[in-house]
């Protein structure tokens, strides 16, 4: 014969794996969509690397900026000129990637350095890209429009 107390324990571990399961149920979503990051960024800053540095516009001496077209292009900007253009998308990073299950832009190529970032919208005019590998840079843009 059981215990109360044991089926107490039961039920209520019971209870709490119906509620996982429920909360958990259905495939998961990016939290962010194209048409969030459409629009003209102006980088403000880079942070990260080995050594901790912060980059600017200041001590470059060069201007960046995104430009994330409603039709999937992506202009990638340097001191106002084009350096090139591609095709992007905005989806949940791969399951045997490193940015799994969180919010990334992916570009078809060919990028500078890299295929996949984490982007996380800070508010309707801050975006940060988010390097992965080694230097997990993280890239700050303001909205310009």
């Amino acid at each position: 014969m059981v215990n109360k107390t044991e089926w107490v324990r039961s039920v209520a571990l019971a209870a709490l794996l119906a509620v996982v399961q429920a909360c958990s149920s259905g495939p998961l979503e990016a939290d962010l969509q194209l048409e969030d990051i459409v629009g003209f960024w102006s980088w403000s800053r880079s942070d990260g690397g080995f050594a901790g540095q912060v980059i600017t516009p200041e001590s470059t001496g060069h201007t960046r900026a995104l430009h994330f077209r409603a039709e999937g292009i992506v202009e990638f900007l340097s001191d106002g000129e084009i350096e090139f253009s591609t095709t992007y998308s905005v989806g949940l990073g791969r399951e045997d990637g490193q940015f799994s299950g969180r919010s990334v832009v992916r570009y078809a190529g060919p990028s500078p350095s890299v295929a996949e970032q984490e982007i996380t919208l800070v508010s309707e005019d801050m975006l940060v890209l988010w390097d992965g590998c080694c230097d997990l840079y993280a890239h700050y843009y303001d909205r310009v429009q």
